[in-house]
């Protein structure tokens, strides 16, 4: 986990904004790319932190287990997007981990998170891919800000939000409700049904124009 937070401090802040934005606005437009780099990201760092526990190194595993889900991403969307959906429930429990007493009790919401928020996001797949997006291009660019101005908060990874000053908090929900609003404006323009030619043919086979009245 040491590399873990190593890892997301170390990444430059222009990185984190540049993905956020991607992810906050497009992230169902392009929801096979978000999803394939969501799923590396996972396959990556989940075989990073299992080497580590086991005494290997950690960058070959890394490589090897972000390639694999990242390859199988798409082909099996659903399965990916229950696990993402899962992880996002249970970072839920994690990101306000502060306010758990108990490990305990930590673990079972996080579980409960996880098969929960996995569930929603297989039986709703848009609004929850949307909503997955949002959230992850919402926070990659307040912490991109909270870096840029140093401003991280004391756990040094910045994965506790409500850890952060509260203005980074409300700049995180307004951006998150800016990102749903936007991501579903855009998702119903590409669903919105085109009006159909009525009438007759015209003399080179093309449809008259749309409500032509008949004589």
């Amino acid at each position: 986990m040491d590399h873990f937070i190593y890892l997301v401090v170390s990444v430059p802040s222009g990185f984190y904004a540049v993905v956020g934005l991607v992810y906050l606005f497009w992230g169902w437009q392009l929801y096979r790319f978000t999803l394939t780099m969501a799923a590396a990201l996972v396959g990556g760092v989940g075989t990073a932190i299992v080497a580590q526990t086991w005494g290997y190194p950690a960058f070959i595993p890394a490589l090897v287990g972000g390639t694999v889900f990242a390859l199988l991403a798409v082909p099996l969307q659903k399965v990916a997007v229950f696990i993402l959906g899962g992880i996002c429930g249970a970072g839920v429990g994690f990101i306000s981990s502060s306010y758990f007493q108990s490990e305990a009790v930590f673990i079972f919401w996080a579980l409960f998170g996880f098969l929960l928020l996995g569930g929603l996001a297989v039986r709703f797949f848009r609004p929850m891919v949307i909503v997955g997006t949002c959230i992850t291009g919402a926070w990659s660019i307040t912490h991109a800000l909270a870096v840029f101005f140093r401003r991280l908060p004391p756990d040094a990874s910045g994965m506790d939000m409500f850890a952060y000053p509260l203005s980074y908090v409300i700049l995180f929900v307004c951006l998150f409700w800016l990102g749903v609003i936007s991501q579903c404006w855009l998702s119903e323009e590409e669903v919105r049904p085109q009006p159909v030619p009525v009438g007759p043919p015209g003399r080179d086979g093309e449809q008259g124009q749309i409500g032509e009245e008949q004589s």
